[in-house]
């Protein structure tokens, strides 16, 4: 009677199913195959998962028939489209596998990752043409230059490879490709120079700006960066200085007009020529040494003669044109180390230099910025003269500021601490009578560092921290204070750690919106935990509590379809939320929690909600993982 009822597709399967090897203790893929023959024969997300499952396995011919019956049943589903068509790759029926991502790409034309992957099976197929017309539409259908420049960088690419640039050519100079003038000639421009057809750029641009300036229009400004690139690339220093000059007349900002400066000196001589030159006039060479730095043709020659003659050059003329100098020091002590001992000895030589005239101030500080994030090893060669300018520091942002950065740089007062001898020694210097009243908050927090630096618990140490007030954050003193909190974090004491946990409570409310909000968050809870305070613990767990409980009360809520129902607070608007999504983040939450010492909490969530966990194992892939993971947290902390 059974087989009377089962349509002869689902026959076959079973079938196909009798040869497949059984999954390893996986309940829930026995259940999906019965799924799958029985009442829920049209559910496109268990024929889908099925044939997951069976493809993980390598068993992509016993699963191609469950991601096609997937595909027909729902039929707008990007996903299953994506799958069949991998499986479909897999089984090398490439051409079959591509008319799917064409059906796929037609659905979301704007999909750039879609449209890669349609272009590389193409690709592989040596159909050509089509790959580009793929990409083409990508473009035609974007309106940000930006965008357009990088894909028609990566389309140039792919034309270069199979011999069709000339093609791309053609149909990136049509008007019902690229309505507007400015922006075809950038394109033609950028694909000519990827070629290093760069006198045919040079044309194209040139004609654009003719027409612009024949019509009246202000000349675009990306047409003149294009030129004054592109002449420079072809070494014609005539045509660069005009259209640098141009550039800096019409868009006359700090950058263009010191490049057109620069031009009008390359236009007298090339660079090899020059360097008697920049003998003779030594304010010329410190005025052009950005340019050199910054451009891969001459840095590797500039960098060495720039050693030798910047230390018989003036003091004055050094710190009028000083703009180049940071930038040497940065460029060595990254990249090229091989000079680092020169580099040493000459910033030695400029900071004795500046040390001397209070008119030089400035630049002694950008001489200091030029060591922020420079390798250890290093940065302890400029021990002694860290230590003997840090009151002249303690005013400057870049003694604070490098810790809160986010490429992850030392802050240089933590390269300063790590690279002195005698920390005491700054300590005397921050009692001296040299100490202005304008720098008191900063000394005291400088001297609150240096006793965490150096472990120093005494009741000294605590009335200090008492007497700075952190529970009223001042925005001058909020680089000061995030050193001050990085050394407080690592002192286990909890009347330290109440400190901390209140000092970033008070500081939560300045940082709303901002990119270090999660960082002080954060921060506040592990202090406050730290501290071992109920109330301050409250406050900063209530929040995660009630986002894990929120989560498994959804991931209760998911109906058949893996689906929970969800309300915005605000707008009243409701969508739907799948069962991956949740336990997502329900994993997030509980690493969290791990992470803050709150495992219990987990388990305690997980067992008032345990019915319904036996519906989220009913899951395949990142499903599986997320709770796959949450369990392993569970049981850890039981």
């Amino acid at each position: 009677m059974l087989f009377r009822r089962v349509p002869s597709f689902l026959f076959a399967i079973l079938v196909i199913l009798s040869f497949v090897p059984a999954v390893r203790s996986d309940n829930f893929i026995e259940q999906l195959r019965r799924d799958v023959i029985g009442e829920y024969e049209n559910d496109p997300e268990r024929n889908r998962r099925l044939a997951n499952i069976l493809d993980r396995q390598g068993l992509s011919d016993s699963a191609l028939p469950f991601f096609l019956r997937a595909a027909e049943l729902d039929p707008q589903s990007i996903v299953c489209k994506k799958e069949l068509a991998r499986c479909l790759k897999k089984l090398n029926r490439r051409d079959e596998a591509i008319k799917i991502y064409q059906s796929i790409f037609d659905l979301a034309p704007n999909n750039s990752q879609i449209a890669w992957d349609l272009v590389s099976l193409l690709e592989e197929s040596e159909r050509f043409e089509e790959s580009e017309s793929i990409l083409l539409r990508l473009i035609a259908g974007t309106e940000d230059r930006h965008l357009h420049l990088s894909q028609i960088s990566q389309l140039t690419d792919l034309a270069i490879r199979h011999h069709r640039v000339e093609e791309l050519l053609k149909t990136v100079s049509k008007e019902s490709f690229i309505p507007n003038s400015c922006e075809r000639a950038l394109l033609r421009s950028q694909i000519l120079i990827q070629c290093e057809r760069l006198t045919e750029a040079l044309q194209i641009l040139e004609e654009e700006l003719t027409r612009e300036e024949s019509s009246g229009e202000i000349p675009d400004p990306s047409i003149l960066d294009h030129l004054v690139s592109v002449t420079f690339l072809t070494g014609n220093t005539t045509l660069n200085k005009k259209y640098s000059q141009l550039r800096a007349d019409l868009y006359p900002t700090n950058e263009n007009l010191r490049e057109a400066e620069e031009s009008q000196k390359r236009y007298n001589k090339c660079f090899a020529a020059k360097i008697e030159y920049y003998r003779a006039e030594s304010s010329s060479f410190l005025q052009d040494l950005p340019h050199l730095l910054l451009n891969p043709h001459t840095r590797n020659d500039v960098i060495p003669f720039a050693l030798s003659s910047i230390p018989v050059i003036q003091a004055e003329q050094v710190n009028e044109s000083f703009n180049g100098i940071p930038l040497l020091f940065h460029e060595i002590f990254s990249s090229h180390r091989e000079y680092s001992e020169s580099a040493v000895s000459l910033w030695k030589l400029l900071r004795s230099r500046f040390v001397s005239s209070p008119s030089y101030e400035g630049n002694k500080e950008k001489l200091y910025l030029s060591l922020v994030g420079i390798p250890s090893e290093i940065s302890k060669k400029f021990s002694d003269e860290m230590t003997a300018d840090f009151l002249f520091l303690l005013n400057r942002d870049i003694l604070w500021e490098g810790y809160w950065t986010a490429n992850g740089w030392k802050s240089l007062f933590e390269t300063i601490l790590d690279s002195v001898t005698d920390t005491k020694s700054i300590s005397i210097k921050l009692d001296s009578s040299d100490v202005t009243a304008g720098t008191t908050e900063k000394t005291l927090r400088a001297k609150a560092v240096i006793l965490f630096y150096q472990h120093d618990l005494s009741e000294q140490t605590y009335e200090l921290l008492q007497s700075l007030n952190l529970l009223s954050p001042h925005e001058e003193l909020l680089k000061s204070d995030w050193t001050l909190f990085h050394a407080m974090k690592n002192i286990p004491e909890q009347k330290i750690q109440l400190d901390l946990a209140k000092a970033y409570l008070a500081r939560i409310p300045l940082t709303v919106g901002t990119p270090d909000e999660r960082f002080v968050v954060k921060e506040f809870q592990k202090a406050s935990i730290a501290s071992g305070d109920p109330n301050l613990i409250n406050a900063a767990t209530t929040p995660i509590l009630e986002r894990l409980e929120r989560d498994f009360r959804l991931a209760a809520q998911t109906n058949s379809d893996g689906n929970a129902t969800i309300t915005d607070p605000e707008t009243g608007d409701t969508h739907d939320i799948h069962i991956y999504e949740i336990l997502n983040d329900l994993l997030d939450t509980a690493i969290e929690l791990k992470t803050l010492g709150l495992s219990k909490e987990v388990v305690k969530m997980y067992h008032l909600y345990r019915e319904g966990t036996k519906r989220w194992a009913n899951q395949e892939g990142l499903g599986v993982f997320y709770f796959e993971e949450l369990k392993k947290i569970v049981s850890e902390s039981e």
